[in-house]
């Protein structure tokens, strides 16, 4: 009984490391949203400080056009190696769905999140294409109508852009909670669900366990009893087999007394007529002498 308890605490203890498993791997896909949310923040970050505020600054007269269109080319690369992880990140994410890690998004609709994506990567090219015409613009010594371009165009693009990627931020933020909560959920219910299993097969097994005890132990004492009894009756069998045999010992001297007695006798018989014989020639002769006078 003891080795079946074992057994199943080891079953247990094996099934929790597996369902703890499934679990790092689960917490690592809310990893991967949290870090395509920190990407998009760096995209954001670098729209408002490293392009807008540099536009503003150039547009202030504070810095020259070479200065900000070395700072936005700068700033341009890190958006699309940012860009790029992200969509590394998200292709990620629906990679793990369509292998098994698909969840109940019933308040979240995914084609919303494509399309942010799409439109997030359309309103960069088109900021790039804006940026590219207000620098030529500028080389061009023609700032009256970059700045217009500037304030009209690509501002608002800008804008827009941060407006797409706080949405998706907060949709990739709705999925993580989501699947936090979903993983949480599955983790407690599947252990809940495993030690319950386990401790039903530890009582079953304790009530089999009880059973065949109890059986082996009747049949114990029933075989005890026979024994008891075969050994009672065996001594039984051994007294009356001495007595049987004090019995015919005791006759066999009886008898071996008689014949010796009878062989005793029969040899003073013997022995008698011997004499007999040995006096009956005198006895005859004396006789004849005597009947002679």
């Amino acid at each position: 009984m003891s080795v079946m308890a074992i057994g199943m605490i080891l079953v247990g203890a094996i099934s929790h490391f597996r369902i703890y498993t499934i679990k790092q791997s689960l917490d690592s896909l809310n990893y991967t949203h949290l870090k395509t949310i920190s990407t998009l923040l760096k995209i954001k970050d670098l729209y408002e400080i490293d392009i807008f505020d540099t536009l503003l600054e150039l547009e202030k007269g504070h810095i020259s056009a070479d200065d900000a269109k070395g700072i936005i080319s700068n700033a341009q690369e890190l958006i699309d190696e940012e860009w790029d992880e992200f969509k590394k990140s998200s292709t990620l994410l629906q990679t793990y769905r369509k292998i098994g890690f698909k969840l109940n998004y019933e308040k979240i609709n995914e084609n919303i999140e494509r399309n942010l994506i799409y439109g997030i990567e359309e309103k960069i090219q088109k900021a790039n294409i804006i940026l590219s015409q207000i620098f030529f613009l500028l080389e061009n010594s023609d700032g009256s109508l970059a700045f217009y371009f500037m304030k009209n165009d690509l501002y608002p693009a800008i804008k827009l852009t941060n407006t797409y990627i706080d949405n998706l931020m907060r949709k990739n933020s709705e999925y993580t909670t989501i699947e936090k909560k979903y993983t949480d959920r599955f983790y407690k219910s599947t252990l809940f669900l495993i030690v319950s299993i386990t401790f039903l097969i530890f009582v079953i097994s304790l009530i089999i366990a009880y059973k065949i005890t109890k059986e082996i132990s009747r049949l114990y004492a029933s075989l005890e009893d026979v024994v008891e009894a075969k050994t009672e009756e065996l001594k039984n069998l051994n007294t009356n087999l001495k007595l049987k045999i004090k019995k015919e010992v005791d006759e066999n001297r009886k008898k071996d007394q008689i014949m010796y007695q009878q062989a005793r006798l029969a040899f003073m018989g013997e022995m008698i007529g011997n004499i007999a014989h040995q006096w009956r020639q005198p006895l005859n002769a004396l006789i004849i002498l005597i009947q002679s006078f």
